[in-house]
């Protein structure tokens, strides 16, 4: 299984691209045409970073519901303990949910997964189990049972979450003159949630990703913390 978002080369895949590394012929591959994971506000999310090729476009959007609509927020320096309890107080409301928490280097995934851990909360169920996997160090995540888990971007392909937690994204060290990138990663990090998506910024420093984010508001809603 492949898909054009990923890169057998230094460049984006296309399809051709993908049947002549695997040596398959064209008539022996199946194209999916569904979304099977994504509820709708996140797939369409998700379709607005696609940079596969024209010719082989991406699944089509699941059909419409009643679910939530994927949420930026911009928080300021001295509110990071509030976004923390934000987060822990998602995961109290459902323990059966899976949380990622996805940050855009090792020194922010290192941040959050602190103080997840050790920030104190009222909460009304037992604290969630708090995860996070880099390098050498890959516990056994069972993803089935609900709690939060904290990795890298470069870390998140294929996995699956049933709420994605973009954290950080300021700290993206996105090259200017490569937005398809860009968009790529976004795609990937997006497309990991079964039906809910967050987004967090710093607002006090620049955010190169505000270039390729969606401005309707029916895709991704902005507030403040």
């Amino acid at each position: 299984m492949a898909d054009q978002n990923q890169k057998i080369t230094e460049d984006n895949s296309s399809r051709k691209d993908i049947e002549n590394h695997l040596v398959i012929d064209t008539d022996d591959v199946i194209e999916l045409k569904q979304n099977y994971r994504n509820c709708y506000p996140v797939a369409r999310l998700a379709q607005a970073f696609y940079t596969g090729d024209p010719a082989s476009p991406p699944p089509e959007l699941p059909e419409p519901g009643a679910s939530h609509v994927p949420k930026l927020y911009a928080y300021a320096a001295g509110d990071f303990d509030r976004v923390i309890r934000g987060i822990l107080g998602l995961a109290d409301r459902d323990p059966r949910q899976l949380i990622g928490v996805i940050a855009p280097n090792n020194k922010v995934r290192g941040r959050y997964f602190d103080k997840l851990r050790t920030l104190d909360i009222p909460t009304d169920n037992p604290r969630p189990s708090i995860e996070t996997f880099h390098g050498s160090h890959r516990p056994n995540i069972a993803f089935n049972e609900g709690g939060i888990l904290v990795i890298n971007a470069q870390a998140c392909k294929g996995l699956e979450f049933d709420t994605a937690i973009l954290v950080d994204i300021d700290k993206h060290n996105f090259k200017q003159d490569n937005p398809d990138a860009a968009k790529r990663l976004f795609y990937v990090m997006v497309a990991r949630a079964k039906y809910k998506v967050f987004i967090f910024r710093d607002r006090s420093d620049p955010c190169r990703a505000d270039a390729i984010l969606p401005s309707d508001s029916d895709m991704l809603q902005r507030k403040e913390v």
